[in-house]
């Protein structure tokens, strides 16, 4: 057995120091560069460098203020449309989409311009020096009949890539995003937190499935894996976004799906996001 001197010698021993581990990285400094890691994982179909010049300033009269580009790269061979892309600009990062065409809505027909939209993004740049990645293809370059259906197209191009930012992760949030405020909804971001019977219902008044359809894309989620309900009902408002964007509207408001369309549409889903 243990004398008593012993035993007071065990209770006053010091705890060692704790030592300091060499380069470790706190909780925000990993969630960073895990966002830093994922970007670049993103693919790149192409990247432009090139210098903000003064254009036509055309994007300003319908709302999407557009940054004109004089290529300083090699002029790359790529299809005239809107891309998704992002944007590095004295060392910071931007999203935003960019259009290389020849503007035909505006009988613009004199060279390729190449015109980039940032979000969330007011400031002077001429004459800034810019490096964008284009990660992915939007839509062909179309001639509208008019500026209000040009700006109508624009709109869903935004919102269409945005999401598709925020589900690869190179976004901070993952939740949708809407061109408009949806019917009845003041903050999007109640959305998910709507009880079950108005959650259908708003799914079915802004993309026009029915209950059973959207049953069926609700338990898809689930079998893959989205168990918690706010993370399903997010996937589910993407995947909505994105057959919006992609299917016919009938006449009626209900999405022209087809047959086998919903399981094929979701299996370009889960490929769309895992690009």
């Amino acid at each position: 057995m243990e004398s008593g001197k012993e035993k007071r010698q065990l209770k006053i021993s010091k705890k060692p120091k704790k030592q300091s581990v060499p380069n470790a990285f706190s909780a925000k400094q990993v969630a960073m560069l895990l966002r830093k890691r994922r970007i670049r994982m993103a693919p790149v179909l192409s990247t432009l460098e090139g210098v903000v010049i003064k254009g036509k300033q055309l994007g300003r009269t319908i709302g999407f203020p557009t940054a004109n580009l004089s290529l300083t790269s090699p002029t790359p061979l790529l299809k005239l449309g809107v891309y998704g892309v992002s944007v590095t600009l004295s060392a910071k990062q931007f999203y935003g989409i960019m259009n290389i065409g020849i503007r035909p809505t505006f009988h613009d027909h004199s060279q390729i311009s190449y015109e980039v939209h940032l979000f969330d993004f007011n400031q002077d740049i001429y004459h800034e020096r810019l490096t964008v990645d284009l990660h992915f293809f939007v839509r062909k370059e179309i001639s509208f009949p008019d500026k209000d259906e040009l700006v109508q197209q624009i709109c869903r191009d935004v919102e269409l890539v945005r999401n598709r930012f925020a589900l690869l992760g190179m976004k901070k949030s993952s939740q949708p995003i809407f061109c408009r405020e949806p019917r009845g909804i003041p903050n999007q971001d109640e959305i998910p937190h709507l009880p079950d019977l108005s959650f259908v219902q708003l799914c079915e008044e802004e993309f026009g499935v029915n209950r059973g359809v959207y049953n069926v894309i609700d338990s898809w989620f689930y079998h893959k894996g989205s168990v918690d309900i706010l993370e399903r009902r997010n996937k589910i408002i993407h995947f909505l976004l994105y057959m919006h964007h992609s299917k016919e509207i009938k006449s009626n408001g209900r999405m022209k799906i087809g047959k086998n369309g919903l399981s094929t549409m979701f299996d370009e889903f889960l490929n769309y996001i895992s690009i």
